[in-house]
């Protein structure tokens, strides 16, 4: 049995920082339910690179969990997720900051409600202080919280981490702070609130700059891939590639320039001890590098591995390597898993090994909307007119349609009105309005019916990346009305 197993998650996260939280909690063998807009879905499924048309990346990053449809910005949507609080134990989201209390669906509030619920929200500068409502990224992180301000090469500019590092680094406290909240209540039992800033998270990567410059007044230098307090220490560029090279001991010094054929820089007074090695930095780096560069990175491990001179150093590896290093597929990071479509694709192992109750990868992420009636059916007992919300009555849709006049290329304007309903049609009174079907992303037949003007039927709607996309900007811009591109939301809800 695995270390979460009978802990429940409701996911409301999208794209990377929450689903990469919820992902770790997946592993570790916690049941995820995530939550998906219905049309389009989380924009995680389109922010990537995909294999024949399927979205790699989104799968292995939802790996573990089922996945439901659910539109939390309509009042239905929002009625449901209340229905499905009392079965779970942690809900997460990673909306902008006080989007939820927006929705009437404020964390404290709904800890009071559900006593044992943990509520995680995860967001670029939190729920609280000033900046909380504004919108993030990584990059937007990563230089809030001054990661940017230390990394990069000496006057150049400053660097964005490689990857989504600010993303990632949250999603990681976010875990860790509902593990913390899940054993804060197997003593109380009582859940709370966790929030966790994107900037909070990257400020505390700082390598304890804030404490030394509260301290001492000195602020950080950029240094590339070098070290503030010892050399060398660096990437070094071999025949055939680069590798790396940590030397923090006056004993690692003399092992390495034992095994490069300079075994008297070891009592060479610029070289003994890390800061006459820190200030001449430059010389041993030369030395150092010029030894590399005239061998290929073999030659190079085979001299300074763990077999020979032993000094910490690593070749640089790319993603094709690490698919094969015999480490990590001896440690179980390279699952491979099976696909209808691909025959198989490659996700992370679980990081965190457990040796009794150990955690575990087996199965991609969820089709849209896929566990729709285990969860509904399934778990709330609801039928399927229960979950289906009533179309919008034809004076709350038409207003909207018109706002959105549009000209069909190369069709003629059509009279739109209210489209077939479960109890029949009903005869109105309407301008002509205009729509671009192909910026709707929907396929829209036209039929006349005399005296009752356009009937409107459509083809099987297909998530689309536009979507997704307009869903992401409300969240991040705080814009609020409905999304234009959700014309079949509005007229068959």
């Amino acid at each position: 049995m695995s270390a979460l197993a009978g802990v429940r998650v409701l996911d409301l996260t999208r794209f990377l920082a929450g689903p990469f939280c919820t992902a770790i909690l997946a592993d570790l063998g916690a049941e995820v339910i995530k939550v998906e807009a219905p049309r389009g879905g989380d924009e995680g499924r389109y922010g990537y690179p995909t294999a024949d048309g399927v979205p790699v990346a989104f799968l292995a990053l939802n790996r573990n969990k089922k996945g439901i449809t659910l539109d939390v910005r309509q009042e239905e949507g929002r009625r449901l997720l209340r229905q499905l609080l009392p079965h779970v134990d942690v809900l997460v989201e990673n909306f902008a900051g006080g989007t939820l209390a927006s929705w009437g669906l404020a964390p404290e509030g709904l800890c009071r409600e559900h006593r044992r619920l943990i509520v995680a929200s995860l967001s670029g500068f939190g729920q609280t202080g000033p900046w909380s409502s504004r919108p993030s990224y990584d990059i937007v992180a990563q230089a809030a919280g001054g990661f940017m301000s230390i990394t990069g090469f000496p006057g150049a500019p400053p660097t964005r981490g490689g990857g989504s590092l600010g993303d990632f680094v949250a999603g990681l406290y976010g875990a860790i702070g509902i593990l913390a909240a899940l054993a804060a209540r197997s003593r109380t039992g009582t859940g709370q609130a966790v929030d966790v800033s994107s900037q909070d998270a990257m400020f505390s990567l700082l390598d304890n700059w804030p404490a030394i410059h509260a301290a001492t007044g000195r602020e950080p230098a950029r240094v590339g891939n070098r070290h503030l307090a010892t050399a060398p220490y660096d990437a070094y560029r071999a025949r055939d590639g680069w590798v790396v090279i940590a030397v923090a001991t006056n004993r690692i010094f003399r092992r390495l320039v034992t095994a490069i054929g300079r075994p008297e820089l070891a009592d060479n007074p610029n070289f003994r001890g890390a800061a006459s090695r820190l200030q001449h930095g430059d010389e041993i780096n030369d030395l150092v590098g010029h030894w590399v560069a005239d061998r290929s990175v073999p030659e190079v491990m085979d001299t300074l591995g763990p077999t020979a001179a032993n000094v910490p150093c690593s070749p640089v590896y790319g993603v094709s390597d690490l698919l094969t290093h015999p480490h990590l597929l001896a440690r179980n990071m390279v699952v491979r898993l099976p696909h209808a479509k691909l025959g198989e694709l490659t996700v992370p192992g679980v990081v965190a090994k457990l040796s009794d109750t150990p955690g575990t990868v087996h199965r991609l992420g969820p089709d849209l909307g896929e566990h729709n009636q285990e969860i509904y059916e399934g778990l709330l007992g609801l039928e399927r007119l229960q979950v289906d919300a009533p179309p919008p009555a034809p004076q709350q849709l038409l207003p909207r349609l018109l706002r959105r006049r549009r000209r069909l290329r190369g069709q003629r304007p059509v009279t739109l009105v209210q489209p077939p309903l479960a109890h029949g049609q009903l005869p109105l009174d309407v301008d002509p309005a205009v729509l671009e079907v192909q910026e709707l992303g929907v396929e829209v037949f036209l039929r006349d019916t005399q005296g009752w003007g356009t009937s409107l039927a459509h083809a099987p709607h297909q998530p689309g990346r536009e979507e997704a996309e307009a869903e992401h900007d409300r969240d991040h811009d705080g814009a609020a009305g409905p999304r234009p591109d959700r014309f079949l939301d509005l007229l068959f809800r």
